[in-house]
């Protein structure tokens, strides 16, 4: 009797909605309702929170055991509608096994995320058959490239379904949640990227073509950009703000290994780095980053008299690391850290060779305006600039380490809220006021200071949607006298990928009289793109000559 009075509301909502049919009709063989009818032409179930009654083939099961994904073996042949769902559930089934299933409907979301179909709170699973063969794979096109709500309508179409693709770029690598990035078509790559890049006007390319590959139905392989993924079937999934292939079979195929250093020669050589979270939490995990990191900054970077760090737990911590360089590559590095209001504990900190260059002077910078930026009682507590006056030979270079607030925050790309929203670059805006008033006051008093602006800033060297000129990178560039940004000029520059898109957050800003000292700008690849790194942050190195 709850069968039937079931199938008479399911009957009933299907005359009421007419996408329930999804082209196919709304019922499946056995009476119950198609998945095509459940996922429905619309981006949530016109079933959200009925119990429904369905069949389908198992195509893949999660590796956690908490469910299991069903595609209806013939589909409806409307594009419209997907033909695979998600089954939440802790009940057994087997790849090929034809199920029927009786739950409820229910659309699954993260605060900002678009929701998934599912159904879950599961009376009743039966295995009718095994040993089916799986439907096919539909072939996998490249997702629209420019517009997101194109690409989330695309992927949303293909909701719960195998898909294949026969090759693709890795052009993130693989991360410590085990997803990597890849990208189908050939056109959107520059070298083994996609760059996250100005359209002009306040528009920008977020390359919405990536494909973000995850782990929760088998290992993850650790990729590296440049690296191929051949001959891949998967289903679709979705969460944490991607859509997901969640990969059956996919074919690893290693790219080069080549590791860059730095092309430029001469003067005295100033990095930024950020070391991610080099922390004293325990001997296993510190001691493999020391010997990377040595590693690195000795045999890569080639010692620059001064490093500007950034994620720095102490200066303790970092003269351990200037000790290791010191006794391998006989340079006399000492560390300068003075603390930070960050809730992590993490600092700006500066690690320069004493026999080339001397501190004279350091400090945070201070006044009500970093308080309410960077303090402890700011929207975020954060990494108070660091300030150090360095005598290079009898002139003075005066360095600011930045570590601004990161987008951790924002909604995501392929979230609910169309087009996203960035809360967190307000207090970025007002730290780069913050330290843009601290230049000018150098700049009032000797219009030809040399002055370098580096670090972290969290930021793009342009504005996004709806920012104008007033984008953290423009307010700290200013004007009369404006701040030159070396990175920006670069061709192609990254420092960091996130989510496959490589993107300029580094950044090495000079007062115009430095800006007439530099020999040279580069960044130094080699970490942001291999999982195996020490740090997720490639540095860039300017050049001075000095005096």
């Amino acid at each position: 009797m709850l069968r039937f009075a079931m199938r008479v509301a399911v009957a009933i909502v299907c005359l009421l909605v007419p996408s329930c049919g999804g082209g196919g009709g709304a019922s499946d063989p056995s009476g119950g309702v198609t998945i095509m009818a459940i996922q429905g032409e619309g981006a949530r179930s016109p079933f959200e929170g009925m119990s429904v009654s369905t069949t389908g083939v198992v195509t893949a099961l999660r590796a956690d055991g908490r469910g299991f994904w069903i595609q209806d073996p013939v589909g409806d042949s409307n594009t419209d509608t997907s033909d695979g769902i998600l089954i939440w559930t802790e009940l057994n089934a087997t790849p090929g096994d034809a199920v029927r299933v009786d739950g409820v409907v229910a659309e699954f979301a993260r605060d900002g995320d678009l929701s998934l179909t599912q159904v879950s709170d599961l009376a009743t699973l039966e295995v009718t058959s095994s040993g089916n063969a799986l439907p096919a794979p539909t072939e996998l096109t490249p997702p629209p490239d420019e517009s997101i709500l194109e690409a989330i309508q695309s992927w949303s179409r293909l909701e719960g379904m195998l898909v294949a693709f026969e090759s693709a770029r890795v052009v993130g690598p693989t991360n410590r949640f085990g997803e990597m990035v890849v990208v189908v078509d050939a056109q959107a790559l520059e070298g083994n990227h996609v760059f996250v890049r100005s359209l002009g006007a306040n528009e920008v390319d977020y390359n919405p073509e990536r494909i973000v590959i995850d782990d929760s139905v088998r290992d993850a392989v650790e990729a590296r950009s440049g690296d191929t993924i051949h001959d891949l079937i998967g289903v679709v999934d979705y969460s944490f703000g991607n859509y997901k292939l969640q990969p059956l079979e996919l074919r690893h195929v290693v790219g080069s290994r080549t590791q860059e250093r730095p092309r430029t020669q001469g003067g005295v050589a100033v990095a930024s780095f950020n070391v991610e979270n080099l922390f004293e939490t325990s001997d296993e995990k510190l001691e493999p980053k020391l010997v990377e990191l040595t590693r690195f900054i000795a045999e890569v970077l080639l010692l620059p008299e001064i490093l500007v760090l950034q994620e720095v737990e102490n200066e303790a911590v970092l003269q351990v690391l200037g000790d290791r360089i010191n006794d391998v590559a006989g340079a006399r590095y000492r560390a300068k850290g003075l603390g930070s209001s960050d809730g992590r504990g993490i600092e700006n900190a500066f690690l320069y060779d004493a026999e080339r260059v001397r501190l004279v002077e350091s400090f945070l910078l201070s006044g009500a305006d970093v308080e309410a930026a960077f303090g402890p009682d700011s929207a975020s507590a954060g990494r108070e600039p660091l300030v150090g006056k360095f005598d290079l030979g009898g002139t003075e270079l005066v360095v600011l380490g930045n570590h601004f607030k990161s987008k951790g925050g924002d909604d995501p790309l392929f979230g609910a809220r169309q087009p996203f929203e960035r809360p967190t670059e307000v207090q970025r805006k007002a730290q780069a006021r913050a330290v843009r008033r601290y230049v000018d006051e150098v700049l009032a008093q000797d219009p030809r200071a040399l002055i370098l602006v580096a670090g972290d800033f969290n930021d793009f060297p342009f504005s996004e949607p709806g920012e104008g000129s007033d984008h953290p990178l423009g307010i700290l560039e200013g004007e009369d006298p404006a701040l030159v940004n070396l990175v920006a000029s670069l061709a192609s520059p990254y420092t960091f990928i996130f989510d496959g898109n490589a993107q300029v957050l580094d950044h090495l800003l000079t007062s115009p009289a430095l800006g007439e000292r530099v020999l040279g700008t580069e960044i130094v690849h080699g970490n942001a793109d291999d999982p195996a790194s020490a740090s997720d942050h490639d540095p860039p190195l300017v050049r001075l000559r000095l005096p």
